[in-house]
């Protein structure tokens, strides 16, 4: 058997103990002296081997020492075990703990069958000593509490890496990795059962681990000394993959009992310890502390909570703790049966009025709950069918079959025969203590037989709109599936792709948002087609198809001296950080760089925008870290991708006296897409200060708006006038939308200026039917109101609106 080992001493320092060779069966090494070491409180010692084909049964290597002075020679056998990152086995030993006085030592190796080597290192570490503070604050943690909600069973007190002394802190070494735990692994470290000095104890392995045995950091996820003391193991968070289980350490959580239990048991207060931490992670990944599967990494099927040996041939955790775990199992059952299960998060909540009857109900559970239990403890009063929806175990939704009644008060209730997976019974009111039902009282809306209804739209329908522009369709309820339902036609009939179809729901209202798989073509004629088999939750379809037509500009856009591409954040002042912005909700609202959208490069700029209230004083402004020189400038300009709010985009300037002044023209967000907006300069805008969004929709008070690349003197053009294109400039009143309708329309309206509205509709015999405004103030811009037209009988009827001097009419069709 050729051999060649060395011992590291000090982790850095070497010496030959023999040269190559043939060992017989029994070897024995020259006595080696331990040196070079100061204020050790005790030493490691580990062996491991390389290059070879080694069964660690088939060898037995022991270590004889002695102390300075003394003749007699003392033994400590090695045990060897498989602890590796995955798919890189290892030989090694678990570390053998000397005293601090220990002076000489040699190695006896006796062969129990073939194995060949050609390395082998003796490695021997000084943790030095923990200072007496760092001590005293390990004690202070292992006597705290742990901080428990209620809902989950708490996370033990765990000694941080930084407080046991790791050489990186809370860092780490290696590539972290991360994996869903599903058993875990319990383990002994084979050393000492007595040290006045855990925390060192705990640095030793950890440099065994990375300086022996090349690993990134500790092989553990946690360790317990005999105190019951948790310190944290591998760096990187939780359910980080550690080095532990036989090379197959994903799904799998390593937790090591520091000592050695073959024929002694773990003290009671690190049992306690083990069973809390096992208890944390088995409630966080509702892990049955009972149950026995497949273990994926290794494809072995083994206990939820296993010994080491149960993944390779080891002696790990040692044959008494090993016969412990069932009693181990057992206790964290009965930890996570003393947290009750309550609902965390519930929909509706209770007393709710108004709930709509195609709605579920949806609970979070605090716990992994037993679904069979849970079924037949639910009820309904009145009785109503139902079905079940589970998202794992811990989320459920309680569907209608198919609607709860119309204008019907309910009663459901979770009875105490509910349980967890533990067999902790429900704790309906959430006060901590099990017994009592969880109950959610809710009445429905009244019958609805309506159709839904359009209420907003982009592009506008005979609009001229930019090649970059995208879709915003905005009905009035919640509506079904628009799949196979939504089509883009060009001027020839044929189908254009659509992509990229998201769906909002906010208070029942249905926002779709979605664009042309590519950009459309230059000074086209398209039609965006709503199909009439689009339908509300309840059924009630369009009943005839909506037709938008609009067309395309002829893109002619040449590009100026770009100022900002927004690439990179090149110092914009927040909004909430300026004292020139009102009413904004400091957290919701802030400007960042971002790669959802580009016009183009890579990255645009973001402003996000929520105001507190609707006032028509609201502004968030994004200003400029310094004023921008805009001598000699003819125009400033920029691509903003618009959010069909209504709101204002205004240009802030800073005048020749230093003044900051607005410009006098302004850009409604009426569009959604990308658009080249442009503002003239005149001689007396000295410089570009920033940009801000007004409140000037009552109705819309936040939103979302992106900005790229700023830039003097660039040039858009339409063939037709790029603003009037969509908002004009004089009163105007559109045609209803839908018409004809059945049985509600809006009613779309511009006004130039601030000013009062007043909106009527007649019948054919010119009777006045309904005031829907009356001498109401309206900020300028586009404004939208919905007439319900449910009481009135089919036929022609006109609607009027008085404003700024001005009368129009235009003429709509009600067909029920």
């Amino acid at each position: 058997m050729p051999v060649n080992a060395q011992a590291l001493l000090n982790s850095d320092k070497s010496q030959s103990i023999f040269s190559s060779g043939y060992a017989p069966d029994v070897y024995e090494t020259p006595v080696l002296r331990i040196e070079g070491f100061t204020g050790a409180p005790f030493y490691l010692m580990g062996l491991n081997f390389q290059n070879g084909n080694l069964k660690f049964e088939n060898v037995s290597i022991s270590v004889y020492y002695r102390t300075a002075g003394n003749r007699e020679w003392k033994k400590e056998d090695f045990i060897f075990s498989s602890h590796a990152p995955d798919g890189e086995p290892v030989i090694g030993s678990e570390p053998l703990f000397l005293p601090n006085d220990a002076a000489e030592y040699y190695l006896t190796l006796e062969s129990k069958g073939n194995f060949t080597f050609r390395t082998f290192n003796i490695v021997i570490i000084n943790p030095g000593k923990t200072t007496q503070s760092d001590l005293e604050e390990i004690k202070k943690v292992s006597e705290s509490s742990a901080e428990s909600d209620g809902m989950a069973y708490p996370k033990p007190p765990v000694v941080t890496r930084t407080q046991w002394g790791s050489p990186v802190g809370q860092g780490t070494n290696c590539s972290s990795s991360y994996t869903t735990v599903t058993h875990l692994i319990v383990h002994h470290s084979a050393g000492a059962n007595s040290a006045s000095d855990w925390a060192a104890v705990v640095r030793s392995i950890y440099t065994y681990h990375t300086q022996s045995n090349g690993w990134c950091d500790v092989g553990y996820n946690y360790l317990i000394d005999p105190n019951g003391v948790i310190y944290e193991g591998r760096g990187g968070g939780d359910n980080v993959v550690g080095a532990h289980f036989c090379g197959y350490n994903g799904n799998c959580m390593g937790v090591c009992m520091l000592g050695t239990y073959n024929t002694v048991a773990p003290p009671n207060n690190a049992i306690a310890s083990l069973s809390k931490i096992l208890a944390w992670k088995a409630d966080q990944r509702s892990i049955d502390p009972l149950g026995v599967s497949l273990h994926g990494s290794s494809g072995l099927v083994i206990d939820h909570i296993s010994g080491h040996r149960q993944g390779c041939s080891t002696d790990c955790p040692g044959t008494v703790m090993f016969n412990l775990l069932p009693t181990v199992r057992l206790a964290v059952k009965s930890l996570l049966q003393s947290i009750p299960p309550k609902v965390e998060s519930q929909f509706p909540v209770n007393s709710t009025s108004g709930f709509q009857a195609y709605k579920s109900i949806k609970l979070t559970f605090s716990s992994p709950m037993d679904t069979a239990t849970v079924r037949n403890a639910i009820s309904f009063t009145p009785a109503a069918p139902f079905s079940l929806v589970w998202t794992g175990i811990t989320t459920l939704e309680v569907k209608p079959a198919p609607y709860w009644g119309f204008s019907t008060s309910y009663q459901f209730k979770i009875d105490t025969t509910a349980k967890n997976i533990f067999g902790a019974t429900i704790d309906g009111d959430g006060n901590g203590t099990a017994g009592d039902p969880f109950i959610i009282n809710f009445s429905t809306v009244a019958p609805d037989n309506q159709a839904p209804v359009l209420v907003n739209y982009f592009p506008v329908a005979n609009s001229v709109v930019t090649v970059y522009s995208e879709f915003k369709l905005k009905f009035n309820e919640e509506i079904s599936s628009v799949a196979n339902k939504i089509f883009l036609l060009d001027s020839a009939g044929a189908i254009v792709n659509l992509a990229g179809l998201v769906v909002n729901v906010t208070d029942d209202k249905t926002e779709l948002l979605f664009r042309p798989a590519s950009l459309l073509k230059t000074n086209t004629a398209y039609t965006l087609k709503l199909l009439s088999s689009i339908s509300d939750m309840y059924g009630n379809q369009l009943g005839t198809d909506l037709l938008i037509q609009f067309r395309t500009d002829l893109n002619q856009y040449t590009e100026g001296t770009v100022i900002d591409r927004f690439e990179f954040d090149a110092g914009w002042i927040e909004p909430k950080s300026n004292s020139s912005s009102v009413n904004i909700d400091t957290l919701d609202t802030k400007f960042f760089i971002t790669a959802a959208r580009k016009r183009s490069g890579q990255t645009s700029g973001q402003l996000n925008y929520k105001f507190n209230s609707y006032s028509q004083n609201n502004l968030a402004v994004l200003d400029r870290p310094t004023t921008l020189d805009l001598s000699g400038k003819t125009s400033l300009g920029f691509w903003v991708f618009g959010d069909l709010s209504y709101n204002d985009l205004i240009f802030r300037y800073s005048n020749g006296s230093g003044n900051i002044m607005t410009h006098p023209q302004t850009w409604k967000l009426n569009f959604y897409g990308w658009k080249f907006i442009n503002y003239s300069l005149s001689s007396d805008m000295a410089g570009f200060k920033g940009i801000a969004v007004k409140n000037s929709d009552p109705d819309v008070t936040a939103g979302s708006v992106y900005l790229d690349n700023l830039q003097t003197n660039g040039d858009y053009v339409q063939d037709v006038d790029d603003n009037s294109a969509q908002t004009p400039r004089d009163y105007t009143l559109y045609q209803n939308y839908p018409n004809p309708f059945n049985p509600s329309t809006l009613i779309r309206f511009y006004v130039p200026v601030r000013s009062e509205v007043s909106l009527d509709v007649y019948d054919v015999n010119g009777a006045l039917i309904q005031s829907v405004l009356s001498q109401k103030e309206f900020e300028p811009g586009q404004h939208s109101v919905l007439f319900d037209g449910r009481q009135l009988s089919s036929g022609i009827y006109f609607f009027t609106m008085r404003s700024g001097g001005k009368v129009l009419t235009n003429k709509m069709l009600l067909l029920k």
